[in-house]
């Protein structure tokens, strides 16, 4: 997953990495069901956190392709293309969304880990279908997590990372001093952060505005 590792290397996406290990080391051992079912769980989990940035609670009743469908119409992706961008890449959209679907069929059919099936019994998906997979999961969950960092602003997020904001926290911290509680003393953007994450956001707005 060339492009994925690319952009988790480093910020908050970093967590990505213990997901693509599983898969990879599964690849790389022909454990082709369990490349499968992590693939599947990976694009789950990068749609769950995009969509927890953007405010939008995923229902643990929708199936994989719902996922990906609510967490693309909820990205605002399409606000700074022009016309004929936006209709090609609502067109790939689709593609995306028919490649999810197809992705969940083959993790019914060959997942064993959370389905409890005997380990001896099951079916055992090809090879190439599982790297077909694998590939397939690296351009869906790198697409998705480009176009939210590309086209999510501010003011679309719901929550944001702390540590990507060093610039505005110390201002924040030099403008309205340490908070005081007894013989403890806190940063002020700390304070907001964790106690009022809409105050925080709407503070960040107005410093970058």
């Amino acid at each position: 997953m060339v492009w994925l590792k690319q952009i988790i290397e480093d910020g908050r996406y970093v967590k990505f990495k213990l997901n693509l290990d599983i898969i990879e080391k599964n690849l790389a051992e022909k454990n082709t069901n369990g490349t499968v079912e992590a693939s599947k769980a990976l694009i789950e989990s990068v749609c769950k956190t995009i969509s927890g940035d953007l405010g939008l609670k995923i229902d643990t009743a929708w199936n994989l392709p719902k996922v990906v469908s609510e967490t693309l119409k909820i990205t605002p992706f399409v606000k700074n293309m022009e016309k004929d961008d936006i209709d090609r890449t609502k067109a790939i959209c689709g593609c995306i969304l028919t490649i999810a679907s197809k992705i969940a069929e083959f993790r019914n059919d060959y997942g064993f880990m959370s389905h409890g099936r005997d380990v001896e019994e099951a079916k055992k998906c090809d090879e190439v279908i599982s790297r077909l997979v694998y590939f397939s999961t690296d351009i869906i969950c790198s697409f998705l997590i480009e176009i939210h960092t590309n086209f999510s602003t501010l003011k679309d997020l719901k929550r944001v990372d702390y540590e990507k904001y060093k610039e505005f926290n110390e201002w924040f911290d030099d403008e309205n001093g340490d908070v005081i509680i007894g013989a403890l003393k806190f940063s002020a953007s700390q304070t907001l952060y964790n106690n009022d994450i809409s105050a925080y956001i709407e503070a960040l707005n107005d410093y970058f505005d």
